[in-house]
């Protein structure tokens, strides 16, 4: 798989047809399987462009940015996991707080567990949209994915100012009634942990 993944990488810094030039030189790295500062369009024509199956992990705190991505995507040959929406699916209340204070832990981590298996078991291409923030939390995800068969993709997001958390926190309480405390990210902040090559990514995306 290496080389194919070496001609789409090489295509996406070449390839001045289908989206915005790469702007190379602030994307430089000395790891081949990485791409720095991509845009909405070009992560779309990497996408579009890989064989698939293919396993996209989103690798971010709360409030990144996640979702706002998806939606401006076209992802609809990829099947969505996320262990919020298994969480809110199990309760009736829109109340992101309550939910988790009252969900039963271990019944949502064998759904989540579940639906990865059946999309693996049926070679669907998976987003998976947690914040993924440590080594051992992706590798326990990722490891599922046969390497033969799954190219397998992070996206990275950029670490923010606390305060900026903050504000987006707040914003989304009035938007959708979900909010996290920010003692809980920013205990995540200081858990989150570099993606590296060694963790078996073929292409690692930073934002």
């Amino acid at each position: 798989m290496s080389g194919y993944i070496e001609k789409l990488i090489g295509s996406i810094y070449h390839d001045v047809t289908c989206f915005e030039p790469m702007r190379t030189e602030s994307r430089k790295t000395t790891e081949s399987n990485k791409l720095n500062n991509m845009t909405t369009n070009e992560m779309q024509y990497l996408l579009d462009n890989t064989i698939q199956p293919y396993v996209l992990m989103l690798i971010g705190p709360p409030v990144s940015g996640k979702d706002t991505l998806l939606r401006k995507m076209d992802l609809e040959n990829a099947h969505m996991i996320s262990r919020d929406d298994i969480l809110m699916s199990l309760h009736n209340t829109d109340n992101y707080a309550d939910a988790f204070q009252t969900a039963d832990q271990k019944l949502v981590d064998r759904i989540l567990n579940e639906q990865i298996q059946e999309n693996i078991d049926k070679k669907r291409s998976v987003i998976i949209n947690m914040t993924n923030l440590t080594k051992r939390s992706r590798n326990k995800h990722l490891s599922k994915f046969p390497s033969k068969l799954y190219t397998k993709i992070a996206v990275v997001f950029p670490r923010l100012q606390l305060s900026e958390y903050e504000v987006r926190n707040n914003v989304r309480e009035k938007e959708i009634n979900k909010s996290i405390p920010m003692t809980v990210i920013n205990d995540m902040l200081n858990k989150w942990e570099s993606v590296t090559s060694d963790e078996g990514f073929d292409i690692i995306i930073n934002l």
